[in-house]
């Protein structure tokens, strides 16, 4: 059953300017689908999204504290086709030139895109 009482926190730093058109898209759908894998975890409470930019890269980091985005992103391999929900999100990152990986956080598991700028 979908949880549609997830609560969202945002960090973002990096202002529109900094973010570069071609990479709009691949932001955008790289949160919403780890939104939506959040919202369809009955014990996820909340979701903490980062955006971040500075000279040499833009990186976004998700987390949320029932695991379920960076169990999600680990079920994949980077050494195969991915089979998950991030299939089209992961080749769209790294078709923009960026990277996805799984993370650790002092807010726990998650994960990392970042872009070099």
């Amino acid at each position: 059953e979908a949880n549609p009482d997830v609560r969202v926190e945002r960090k973002v730093s990096a202002r529109d300017a900094e973010v570069p058109v071609r990479l709009k898209i691949v932001v955008y759908r790289l949160i919403e689908t780890a939104l939506n894998i959040v919202r369809g975890n009955p014990a996820a409470k909340e979701v903490r999204i980062a955006l971040e930019a500075d000279s040499r890269a833009l990186t976004l980091i998700i987390v949320d504290d029932s695991s379920a985005v960076a169990t999600e992103l680990n079920s994949e391999s980077s050494e195969a086709e991915p089979q998950s929900a991030f299939a089209a999100v992961w080749e769209r990152v790294t078709l923009s030139g960026g990277t996805l990986s799984a993370v650790t956080t002092a807010d726990g598991p998650g994960l990392s895109a970042s872009w070099p700028l």
